[in-house]
């Protein structure tokens, strides 16, 4: 699955508003509000509802499948962090710091203005990910920043920065299977509980971040010291939260050391859904 920012943003939107006549001029200007409509139908993200009615871009509804609905909740978790990285390159296109960014109106959002912290986490992981280059003062705190190649290169892509690819491997096929669920051929559901996952050679990113979230239900019930619970629930939702715009192969290596946790704290078949997981991504 690709998918442009501008999809991306949009489906951000309809996370919390699944069925709509139109989407907010703030979310997608009304020239590209059929090209998003394309877009979010042919990935069966939204249903059709296109009649032509003779004009020229037609008339249709924004709302989501089941499928949308997925897939709109991990972008729920991932767009603030894509937003900030896009601002942080566009702003410094023309600037050498991001000292005034934060009051800017480029920080504006429909989801609230970006945060100073943020920015600085945005540029960051910017850094990491060699877009740009960064010179640190002794407490941390970037105080040059300039845009590399990659990083220009990145902003004019029409994928979100932070999963350039927005691939999912293989076709998709949905499966509904009662006690375990499977995805890819790994234990994703609890015992008793009925779970419908998505089959893939070779998972996409939503599908490992859904699979991961019904782990972290199977663990918040596990019989075990509430506050061994917490820590690695908390362990688990931080792979959640970051995953999106991390990639694959961070989560792949992220879930290593929480597998090893699992297996000591909670139990070796928690551990091995887990595992399971991990050899499911291909990267």
């Amino acid at each position: 699955m690709r998918m442009s920012f501008e999809a991306m943003r949009a489906l951000r939107w309809l996370a919390d508003n699944p069925r709509a006549a139109a989407l907010p001029e703030d979310v997608v200007v009304r020239t590209d509000a059929r090209s998003i409509y394309d877009e979010l139908h042919s990935q069966g993200l939204i249903a059709e509802t296109l009649t032509m009615n003779g004009t020229e871009d037609g008339d249709f509804d924004f709302i989501l499948t089941p499928h949308g609905m997925t897939v709109a909740r991990q972008v729920r978790r991932a767009y603030r962090a894509e937003l900030a990285q896009r601002r942080v390159l566009e702003w410094l296109r023309t600037n050498y710091s991001l000292d005034g960014l934060a009051t800017d109106p480029m920080a504006h959002d429909f989801t609230g203005s970006l945060t100073k912290s943020e920015l600085d986490e945005a540029a960051s992981e910017l850094v990491d990910a060699n877009r740009l280059t960064g010179h640190t003062r002794a407490d941390g705190k970037f105080f040059h920043l300039e845009l590399k190649p990659s990083g220009r290169a990145a902003l004019r892509a029409d994928s979100p920065i932070s999963d350039p690819n927005g691939r999912a491997a293989g076709t998709v096929t949905t499966n509904t299977a009662n006690n375990y669920g499977t995805i890819a051929n790994q234990v994703v559901g609890g015992s008793g509980h009925t779970v419908t996952s998505n089959v893939t050679s070779g998972i996409s990113i939503e599908q490992a971040l859904e699979a991961l979230q019904q782990i972290r239900e199977s663990v918040a019930t596990a019989p075990v010291d509430d506050f061994v619970r917490a820590d690695v629930i908390e362990d688990i939702d931080g792979v959640i939260a970051k995953g999106m715009r991390r990639g694959l192969a961070w989560i792949k290596q992220a879930l290593v050391p929480i597998a090893t946790h699992v297996r000591a704290e909670i139990s070796q078949e928690a551990a091995q859904r887990i595992t399971e997981l991990t050899s499911s991504i291909i990267t």
